[in-house]
């Protein structure tokens, strides 16, 4: 495990987590405007956007990246093993969990899985 990986990825969960905090309403929808005017759309327009807005309401999103944040603590937790098995599991999440990101520019080609 690299720390600029575990770095790299605290720094998008922190940047994830403050644009889902800017639109968590009462309700759980945002309230600020970021999300699309879905009202002028037509119909079945308007039914896409309800359903994309009920599974990736803020709420959701953010208890996501708080399930990443303790995958990556957890990977953090095994910083000296000597268990091969164990240590190829640790990369492979962290590069997995990275992999959402690959278009960022910190991104590095050599935490693309294998």
């Amino acid at each position: 495990m690299t720390d600029a990986l575990v770095e790299f990825l605290r720094a998008r969960l922190d940047e994830d987590a403050a644009v889902i905090a800017r639109n968590l309403g009462s309700s759980g929808v945002g309230d600020d405007g970021c999300f699309p005017d879905y009202q002028t759309y037509i119909d079945e327009d308007t039914e896409a956007a309800d359903d994309y807005l009920s599974a990736f309401n803020p709420r959701r999103m953010l208890a996501e990246v708080d399930a990443k944040r303790r995958l990556v603590n957890g990977c953090e937790a095994f910083p000296n093993y000597d268990d091969v098995g164990i240590a190829m599991f640790v990369e492979n999440t962290l590069q997995d969990l990275a992999l959402s990101h690959a278009d960022h520019p910190d991104y590095r080609p050599e935490w693309t899985p294998q």
